[in-house]
């Protein structure tokens, strides 16, 4: 069995399907997609499969052209109409200290805690990171501010 370099999302809301393919060595984002699919849906907005089969295929395909590897694992993330998104905003004062990725794990961590505490009736399917704000502070002013899109 042969180690697979890439992670592979494919994320499917109400019209549109979304692709992501992610290094595993450097956590780089290596492809991506947006596709719609809203003309998949006939006139009693059932989902014609066929179609989004095909879809699919010819993705995957594409994907491992552009990989040179085939596709094992693929992490699905499926957004219904009962699907609800959360905004949320979380700090740390890291004084001045290099930031590491188990800092921004911490962070990730945390944030998913004080969800899943203040919404018992709810679970997480997944977290996106949208981007980091860095602040550099010089004598007690915020020098500069600086957004890192991920």
């Amino acid at each position: 069995m042969s180690k697979k370099n890439f992670d592979i999302y494919f994320e499917f809301n109400h019209s549109e399907l979304n692709l992501a393919v992610f290094n595993k060595t450097n956590d780089k984002l290596e492809y991506y997609k947006e596709q719609t699919y809203e003309s998949y849906f006939n006139n009693y907005k059932e989902l014609n499969f066929e179609k989004l089969d095909k879809l699919i295929e010819e993705n995957i395909i594409e994907i491992e052209k552009s990989t040179k590897e085939y596709i094992r694992d693929i992490y699905l993330i499926v957004q219904t109409p009962q699907s609800i998104s959360l905004k949320l905003s979380v700090t740390k004062n890291n004084e001045g200290n290099k930031i590491t990725k188990e800092d921004a794990m911490y962070l990730v961590q945390d944030a998913k805690q004080q969800i899943l505490k203040t919404n018992k009736e709810f679970g997480i399917l997944h977290i996106i990171v949208e981007n980091y704000v860095l602040k550099k502070i010089m004598d007690g002013f915020f020098d500069r501010i600086v957004s890192i899109p991920t």
